[in-house]
């Protein structure tokens, strides 16, 4: 399995763990999508891994000591062992989260053994009507969040349009979250959060703010300890 780095830090986002909580990292190589805004452009080098087997990977796992797990890229579900990694990691009952750009759609073994999903909208993809119907967001539980990288005013607009339009052709008793988050350096929180608050209160029901934490704590790149 193609890896970039494995490591420990707080969880900076939203997921089933909750921000702030202690969590280990996997993090994927590889990534079939270049978007502008991402901050792991470094998954991008398909040079610069390290090809570890699943035993390996727990066992790094294992005497890190976090039940947290999340699994992120790049993009993880590329990996052909990917199912493997989180099947033998729910066996030894880690909490598992998922960090995905929805452009894969989870098989039923994956849905029963990820405890939450984190999934991007991506704004680059997301317009084309064969992305849309791939229905990932359209399966998504209570502990499920779905992402969206707000730079500006029409960001925020399209952000509460998709919303709605999820909504209404979810049938899931009770549906994902949804995250604003401000894309960092680029759109001050504060201003989000008053877009947010002008909102009627039933279109911004499931709206949940989404800093990216670390980035405070560390301005300067710091992953993990």
């Amino acid at each position: 399995m193609l890896i970039n780095e494995i490591y420990q830090s707080i969880e900076g986002e939203v997921s089933g763990h909750h921000q702030g909580a202690v969590t280990t990292f996997i993090r994927t190589q590889g990534c079939n999508l270049r978007c502008d805004y991402c901050d792991s452009k470094y998954t991008w080098d398909e040079h610069k891994i390290m090809d570890m087997t699943i035993v390996d990977i727990l066992s790094i796992v294992e005497v890190l000591g976090n039940k947290n797990v999340t699994i992120t890229g790049g993009e993880p579900m590329m990996q052909e062992s990917f199912p493997s990694l989180v099947r033998e990691l729910r066996i030894r009952n880690y909490n598992i989260a998922v960090e995905t750009n929805g452009t894969y759609f989870p098989n039923p073994e994956l849905w029963a053994n990820v405890n939450s999903w984190v999934v991007d909208w991506k704004w680059e993809i997301e317009k084309e009507e064969e992305i849309r119907e791939a229905s990932i967001y359209f399966c998504l539980k209570r502990d499920d969040f779905i992402k969206f990288i707000i730079k500006d005013k029409e960001d925020f607009k399209k952000a509460v349009e998709v919303k709605t339009g999820i909504l209404k052709q979810n049938i899931i008793i009770n549906p994902a979250r949804f995250a604003f988050s401000p894309c960092h350096g680029v759109l001050e929180p504060k201003e989000l959060v008053r877009w947010i608050l002008e909102l009627e209160p039933k279109e911004r029901k499931d709206i949940i703010l989404n800093l990216q934490i670390h980035k405070y704590i560390w301005p300067v790149e710091r992953r993990g300890v």
